[in-house]
């Protein structure tokens, strides 16, 4: 990825005009790689945006965090869009809100309704995280062409990647289109239905009125085993048990962002440096050049004493570990002479007190 934001430095011309013309030719050669660049990053992190959205049953083009970033693409959903014919999104009640964020069945209502009302009223929204992998694709064949991305191990990484995002694509929606077939999750329902109802009955003669706590809360387990198995069938929704693609989306762009926040580092930039410790931890100071005016002797003598410095570190950290068991160990034996002696000083006061106490009642009776 941070390859594609490398730019490549022209060679001059010769004289004071050329060494201009130059310079401004690079100079809009990179900020125009750069654009291109990050438009072809905004477009993976729509991928990821659009394709949470297709697993949600939601294909419209006028969503949050999607329009901006696909408003200079020509797709299908953005046809449908402009030509003002996309029947209007019910907004959910706080009911139904608070319901589906439980999980709660009986309020949920069927996702892929919305794509049949679409296809009713004879729209094609089409499939945009494909249409957005196709661009994605021309993108990539297209700087392959010009060699602005020459490396042959960089370009078999790219479409590598672009592989893997249609087959991360393709699995998902695999999942969301297997769900358990109908006629188990009818009998898993009746079964299931059948034994809670006839359970009272088994367990009456044994437990009497202990009977109603214990069917209900068998029946809580018994039921909720069922609901998992049906909750699992769709983990792309926004509910309280499905997958937080919000988040995926948004650590993915995170992350994209980091990335392409520096232009890419050249090998001067990081390794000729005074505080690139070569030898660590074998020695904490001395920079690139210290290390290269001491020749390959010394250099070559520090690197055999690295494994050995691994097996005095592991004997170290071994040591300070037992150090530490020993001290614990002495601290809880401590402690349990002082308890000890405490215990033992808190017996002896009582039997002072106890002798006390009859000396004091034979006194008395003496009296």
């Amino acid at each position: 990825m941070g390859q594609w934001y490398r730019t490549r430095r022209r060679g001059g011309r010769g004289g004071s005009f050329g060494e201009a013309v130059s310079s401004f030719s690079d100079e809009n050669h990179s900020i125009g790689l750069i654009s291109n660049n990050s438009t072809a990053i905004n477009l993976i992190q729509a991928f990821a945006v659009a394709m949470k959205y297709r697993l949600r049953y939601e294909p419209e083009y006028d969503l949050p965090d999607l329009t901006e970033r696909i408003s200079h693409l020509e797709t299908f959903a953005k046809d449908v869009h402009h030509k003002h014919i996309v029947p209007e999104r019910k907004e959910k009640t706080k009911v139904k809100r608070f319901a589906a964020y439980l999980g709660i069945t009986f309020f949920e209502s069927d996702p892929a309704k919305r794509i049949a009302i679409f296809q009713r009223h004879g729209q094609q929204h089409g499939h945009l995280p494909l249409e957005i992998l196709n661009y994605l694709q021309a993108y990539l064949g297209q700087i392959i062409k010009n060699e602005t991305f020459k490396t042959p191990a960089f370009q078999a990484a790219a479409m590598t990647s672009l592989t893997n995002m249609t087959d991360c694509l393709t699995g998902c929606e695999r999942i969301l289109a297997t769900p358990l077939p109908i006629a188990y999750n009818i009998v898993i329902s009746q079964v299931t239905w059948l034994y809670v109802l006839t359970l009272p009955f088994q367990l009456y003669s044994s437990l009497k009125w202990i009977t109603i706590p214990a069917t209900v809360i068998a029946a809580y387990m018994i039921i909720g085993l069922a609901a998992i198995g049906r909750e699992i069938e769709n983990p792309f929704g926004d509910d309280v048990n499905d997958l937080d693609l919000d988040s995926y989306c948004k650590a993915i762009a995170l992350e994209l962002d980091i990335i392409t926040s520096r232009p890419a580092p050249t090998r001067d930039e990081f390794i000729f440096r005074d505080d690139n410790y070569v030898m660590y931890p074998n020695v904490r100071e001395g920079g690139y050049d210290s290390w290269k005016a001491r020749g390959i002797p010394r250099i070559h003598k520090e690197l055999m004493k690295k494994p050995v410095n691994h097996l005095k570190t592991m004997a170290v950290d071994a040591r300070e570990l037992n150090q530490e068991l020993m001290k614990e160990r002495d601290e809880k034996k401590q402690q349990e002479v002082e308890e000890f002696e405490v215990h033992r000083n808190a017996s002896l006061r009582q039997v002072r007190r106890r002798t006390m106490m009859e000396e004091q009642h034979d006194a008395g009776d003496a009296a």
